[in-house]
Formats: structure tokens, sequence, C-alpha cells
């Protein structure tokens, strides 16, 4: 299959999807990768690609929601003030309780440990490219040597985060109205999740890191030296008045240009 088709099935094609796909494509379109490196490249795609279909993690990933929506629901009281849920205590499930613990529940929870699954693919992902020998420049405009189209990709991750904080900020202001809590008695869970999400959607971008600190170094050296040669250069032609017989200066001085 063609790198530029691989390319294309990389994600699917929610907006998160199409992001990812052109940061992977910006990889190839941008030149970072050799062209020795770009065969391998490509594989990593299809190998990315199958991971992030497999039927197996699906399984895994239902069996996963059902064990934890046990647990969760005979375990712990997660919802013990809402009527809708057990109409009074020792109770069994009412009808919107028990489509609560069979549907809603599960499916919600499925499609965050998907999430979740995806992110180690794209971790996995970037984790295979920044072993490369990409071709970074120190003098690149995004002040990061050629990867700061990177940080771009996780801007779509927003619909997920503010999807979750939904869900997190219900579950506060159910047990602040209905049990009596005070939302001061929260700031630390909601601290907690900020730091989470950064660690989960962020956090793969780490990988990269390494690399901008040694180009930074590396930039420095080489071009401090230019700096250097060239300012010596100039203040030996200009200032210091050396070797001005090589390279003299127009025959017409400043006040015969203006015809003192």
């Amino acid at each position: 299959m063609p790198l530029a088709s691989a390319c294309k099935l990389a994600t699917s094609a929610s907006p998160i999807g199409r992001r990812l796909r052109a940061v992977t494509k910006h990889f190839l379109n941008a030149g970072l990768v050799r062209n020795a490196d770009q065969k391998r490249f490509g594989s990593y795609v299809l190998d990315t690609v199958r991971f992030h279909d497999s039927r197996l993690a699906e399984v895994v990933l239902v069996a996963l929601t059902y064990l934890t929506t046990y647990v969760a629901l005979s375990k712990t009281s997660l919802q013990s003030g809402n009527t809708w849920f057990v109409p009074s205590p020792g109770a069994g499930f009412s009808m919107a309780g028990y489509y609560y613990a069979l549907v809603a529940l599960p499916i919600f929870q499925f499609l965050m440990y998907r999430w979740a699954y995806r992110m180690i693919v794209w971790t996995r992902f970037l984790w295979q490219v920044s072993n490369f020998d990409l071709l970074l420049t120190p003098a690149h405009p995004d002040g990061a040597g050629g990867l700061g189209f990177l940080g771009k990709g996780t801007i779509p991750f927003g619909i997920v985060l503010f999807a979750l904080s939904s869900v997190l900020s219900t579950a506060i202001a159910s047990r602040i109205l209905f049990g009596g809590a005070a939302l001061e008695q929260f700031e630390y869970i909601y601290a907690a999740f900020v730091l989470l999400a950064l660690t989960v959607f962020a956090g793969p971008l780490m990988v990269f890191a390494p690399k901008p600190f040694r180009l930074k170094q590396d930039g420095l050296l080489r071009y401090g030296a230019l700096a250097s040669q060239y300012t010596q250069a100039f203040d030996s032609k200009w200032a210091t008045r050396i070797n001005t017989a090589q390279e003299p200066h127009s025959g017409h001085s400043v006040s015969d240009r203006y015809g003192e």
C-alpha cells in the first residue's frame, strides 16, 4: 500500500481523527522524515492502524466495561441521592436505574476506555517516530525545530475533555444538591482532573522532548560560531579597518554624495 494511502487510514473521520491524520502526514509533507526512513515510517503507520482497529482490543474493552460497571454499582453508592436510580434505601433498581446500569453507564465507560486505548496507540506511534533521526532545524520559526505542529494536534481533544468535565460536574452537582455537600470540598478533585487530562492528552508529546533540547544545544554552538565569525569579520572590516585594501570603499565619500 502506498505511503500516502497508509497515512489516510491512520485515523477515523472524526474531527480528532482528521487532525491526527494531518499531523501524521505533516511529518512527510514538511520533509522531517529522511528518505531512507520513509518506508519504515509507512510500516509504523500501518501497524498503528492495525492496533487502532483491533477486534481483540474491542472485546477486552467491552469486558472491562461491564466489570467496572458491576464494581461501581455494587461496591459504591455513586447515586445514593437520586430517587430515579434507587427508589428507596435497600430497594432494587427502578426501570430508569436498570437502563442506567445496563445501557447508559456501560456505553459511557466503553467510550472512555476506548479513548484511553486510542491515546495509548497514538503515544506508541509518536514514540516510534521520535526514534527517527528527524530533519529538524534550530532556526525554524515555530521555535521547536519544526515540531511545533504537534501541539496543534491536541486541540480537538477539547471535545473529549468537555464531555468528561461535564460528567464530573454533574456528579458533583448531585452531591451538592441532594447530599448537602459544599463546592469547596471538591476543589482537589477538579485539580486532579486537570492534571490527569494534561497527562493523558498532552503527555504523549513528551516523547519528543529530548529532541528540541538537544537541537537547542547544538544550535547554540553552530549558530554561535557563525555569529562570532560574522561579527569578527564585520568588526575587522568596519571598526578596526583590517584588510580594507582588499575591499576598498566606494570612490565617493559621503560629502561627495551630497554635493559638498
